[in-house]
């Protein structure tokens, strides 16, 4: 029963995570729908270049020490090494807080060039130095914020995460635009969120962990040699995924218009959305992959990746449907008729996201198995595609062009991540339950493809919420009657429900 006992802590521990990161989601959906709508494409488009350049930045400001402090502390708390725990927050926050200044005063100072040279814009410098002063405060509340996953305290993340800086958004971008600042003021709006989350995270890490109690009793022991080693290919493979994520948006920015910059990243949250499920897994996957790894329970670690592959694959599934059905109604209905051209390159990046998701926790499980030379080749020639396509798509394809970039980019990161987890491991994520799930699947999307050529457009747009809770559950009662769920996954999904409704309450 050990294997029950390590999905249901997996699956227990995401459920948080996953309602938190669903209210979340709708209130940066509300966000950037506000943005996109009041300040326009043009304006809309500088500061997603300056959220996509202060993103660039923390992947080298932040050291990789955000997932290394996350596994390490998970070890040490385990042998009672607090000495070496506490060692770990000194010396990581001094080193990513002296990195990001020095990056982000880099930035300040050569605001004005970077947005002329690279972008052709020089309105954009003023947002660039707000970036820049954000930086060591995000990356400082990133690296608390992987504290906090290590002592495996999720709901402080989603406080922290959805609660505080989801919340604050919404409220700083009303008041910036309210008081006629623009894309200026939403800027100043999220440095001032980026500081409050970093705060949340301290407190939180301070007073709600073991960290207080421990602090005084022992003396600080930083393994800087150990931390590096394993922390140096994540620097190497953040800094290239990271880029890899923003590329789309910044070489837009530099080939095509800003205009078309808001075109995509109106796009690109839509196409996230097939990721939410597994991101919310992933947060506690990591740390329990790392102790079913070593303590050798290597039939456990492969039926706990395949069950979390199953799960995402089923719950992604009907969302990637209603995206290919309705893409344009999706764009039109929540953020206005202007950016409807969007429409084909949200189906593009969903296909993308889709096939880079149902392959599973390949990156989580390599970190957990110490491999991170292998996330970092793998990441390497993520970037390598992304860049060479989208330079030659961009210049002709547009906004599809970018998007075609990117989707090919995140199906080569599955491909070889899987791929070797299959080789070296005999990890693989796909069972028969899949098939039954398409199967299930079909009708519905021949269903919505007809409802789609026999409703006017405003008729889709109110009916879009019926009909995406119809898609579930139609779905999921065709995989009850297939006998996709095993009997773990009927228990495992009633412990789910009852930890969502505690949550509620």
């Amino acid at each position: 029963m050990e294997t029950d006992s390590s999905s249901s802590t997996i699956v227990k521990g995401a459920s948080i995570t996953l309602l938190g990161t669903a209210i979340g989601m709708g209130l940066k959906f509300f966000t950037r729908t506000f943005l996109a709508r009041s300040l326009g494409p043009d304006q809309f488009g500088m500061v997603m270049i300056g959220v996509s350049v202060l993103y660039l930045l923390n992947s080298i400001s932040s050291l990789g020490m955000n997932v290394s402090v996350a596994r390490f502390i998970s070890m040490h708390q385990q042998k009672g090494a607090w000495n070496r725990i506490k060692g770990l927050l000194v010396g990581t926050s001094v080193g990513v807080t002296g990195v990001g200044v020095l990056v982000g005063s880099g930035l300040v100072i050569w605001a004005e060039a970077v947005a002329t040279f690279f972008f052709n814009n020089p309105d954009l410098a003023p947002l660039l130095q707000i970036f820049g002063i954000a930086l060591p405060v995000f990356s400082l509340g990133k690296l608390f914020r992987g504290a906090l996953r290590g002592f495996k305290r999720m709901d402080f993340i989603v406080y922290g995460e959805q609660g505080v800086r989801q919340v604050g958004l919404v409220i700083v971008s009303i008041l910036a635009l309210m008081g006629g600042i623009g894309a200026f003021g939403v800027s100043l709006g999220y440095l001032i969120v980026f500081v409050a989350v970093m705060i949340t995270f301290a407190i939180l890490l301070w007073r709600f962990t073991p960290v207080s109690r421990k602090w005084k009793h022992h003396e600080s022991k930083f393994a800087l040699g150990e931390v590096l080693n394993f922390s140096w290919p994540l620097i190497v493979s953040q800094q290239l995924s990271h880029s890899r994520q923003r590329t789309d948006t910044l070489l837009l920015g530099y080939f095509a218009t800003s205009a078309s910059v808001g075109v995509f990243n109106v796009a690109l949250p839509l196409a996230k959305l097939l990721q939410v499920v597994l991101s919310s897994i992933n947060r506690i996957f990591m740390p329990s992959a790392t102790s079913l790894y070593t303590a050798g329970k290597m039939d456990q670690l492969r039926s706990s990746y395949r069950m979390v592959a199953r799960w995402t694959f089923y719950l992604t599934l009907p969302l990637y449907i209603l995206i290919l059905a309705n893409s344009e109604v999706l764009i039109t209905a929540i953020f206005g008729a202007k950016y409807s051209a969007g429409h084909s390159a949200l189906i593009i990046l969903a296909t993308g996201f889709f096939l880079n998701t149902i392959t599973g926790s390949f990156g989580e499980t390599l970190i957990a198995a110490g491999k991170t030379p292998v996330n970092m080749w793998m990441a390497v020639l993520a970037i390598l595609i992304n860049v060479v396509l989208n330079i030659m798509l961009i210049p002709k394809f547009g906004v599809d062009g970018a998007a075609l970039a990117a989707a090919v980019s995140l199906t080569s990161v599955a491909v070889t991540g899987g791929g070797y987890l299959y080789v070296k491991y005999g990890i693989q994520p796909f069972t028969r339950h899949h098939v039954k799930a398409l199967l299930s699947a079909v009708p519905i999307f021949l269903f919505l493809l007809s409802l789609d050529s026999l409703l006017p457009t405003s008729w889709k747009i109110w009916t879009l919420p019926f009909v995406t809770m119809l898609v579930y559950v139609v779905f999921g009662t065709g995989l009850y009657v297939l006998d996709a769920f095993t009997a773990e996954e009927r228990r495992i999904a009633l412990s789910v429900l009852g930890r969502v409704r505690s949550q509620l309450q």
